[in-house]
This record gives C-alpha cells, structure tokens and sequence, in this order.
C-alpha cells in the first residue's frame, strides 16, 4: 500500500431520480505506472448506482465518478483500492 489515503470530494451529493452526479476520487500523489484503479460500491443501488470501478490515470492524482440516481433513498458509497 501507499501512503495516504483516497479521498472523495463531497462528503455528500444530492440528485433525483433519472439524473447524474460527479464526484471525484483522488490520491495524495500521482498515480504510478498502470494507474491506479479503484473500486467502487454503492450500499444501495435501488437508489444509486456507481460503476464498479475507476481508474486514475499515470500521473494524475484524480477521477470523476458519476453516480447515477435510481429512486429516492439513501447510500453510503465505498471507494477502495489495492494500492491505498
């Protein structure tokens, strides 16, 4: 692993049903060699979806995610990876 942890821009989002937000996910440094991919969970996707991983390309320290607003509801979204 690396120092540092992932972070996502918003601690929180709000969007309808049938829309799309962006968060963006990002590391402490540039992503090495490869990128550095990270998945990515939705602990409700009745409400909201997200795809099951993004990855940061060499040499930047960030991506967009989208979320996409499925009903009304609540959910916590995870972001993790190997390398962080």
């Amino acid at each position: 692993t690396t120092a540092g942890a992932l972070t996502l821009s918003a601690s929180s989002l709000a969007i309808t049903a049938g829309s799309a937000g962006t968060l963006n996910v990002s590391i402490p440094s540039p992503a090495p060699a490869g990128g550095v991919t990270v998945n990515l969970t939705s602990s409700n996707p009745a409400a909201a979806t997200v795809p099951a991983s993004v990855t940061i390309a060499q040499g930047n320290t960030g991506a967009a995610i989208t979320i996409t607003g499925v009903a009304t509801g609540t959910a916590v979204l995870t972001a993790s990876s190997a390398q962080y």
